[in-house]
């Protein structure tokens, strides 16, 4: 088990507060398998061709997103924001967020771009989401573009951080899992006013995966 440490708030009202935490799970268990000697990762800048994927998140990570947007300068903040609608709409006319929950293979078929994506490199990079962090191939890129079946081949993390936050979130009064391409389009919600519960035994939840 990888040995990233981390500090725990004392106590925890919204899944926002162990997001980071989550974050440096995730980063820390990738870079530390990436690491290996064994393991060459074929990943990097303009390879986006997995930014076509429906991408779930919990409603933390999306006001995580729409925060970092919001502290861009204005012109870089715009021009985001264009491609968010612009992505929405076209994912609306397909009506890829009901495909995408059921079928994401169908979402991937689609080939509507995620709207951060620019010049196939991710335009919000720090603030990616944990399924984004989590997705790292040592397979030739080029069979990401076809999702070619046994041909993909991803790194496997020692503990699923993604479900463990996703539990987090529930338990603290957000269950619902969105899709980011048509969810970021809308108005984030807002968390929910849920008692305060230990940051340590949240915190235990997340290492474990």
């Amino acid at each position: 088990m990888p040995t990233t440490v981390v500090a725990a708030p004392a106590t925890v009202t919204t899944a926002d507060q162990l997001l980071d935490v989550a974050k440096t799970l995730v980063d820390g268990d990738i870079d530390g398998i990436g690491r290996r000697p064994e393991i060459d990762i074929s990943c990097g800048p303009a390879c986006g061709a997995c930014c076509r994927q429906a991408v779930p998140v919990t409603a933390a990570e999306l006001r995580a997103v729409r925060a970092w947007l919001d502290a861009l300068p204005d012109d870089e903040r715009r021009g985001h924001d264009e491609r968010i609608a612009a992505t929405a709409e076209a994912l609306a006319a397909a009506d890829a967020e009901a495909t995408g929950i059921a079928d994401e293979r169908a979402y991937f078929a689609l080939g509507i771009a995620c709207p951060f994506l620019v010049d196939e490199s991710c335009g919000i990079h720090p603030a990616r989401p944990l399924a984004c962090r989590e997705y790292v191939v040592t397979s030739d890129p080029a069979h990401c573009a076809t999702r070619s079946d046994g041909q993909i081949v991803r790194i496997s993390a020692t503990r699923d951080v993604l479900g463990a936050f996703a539990a987090v979130s529930a338990a603290l009064g957000e269950p619902t899992e969105y899709l980011l391409a048509p969810a970021i389009a809308r108005p984030v919600p807002e968390p929910p006013a849920v008692p305060a519960r230990s940051g340590l035994e949240l915190m235990r939840v997340l290492q474990r995966g």
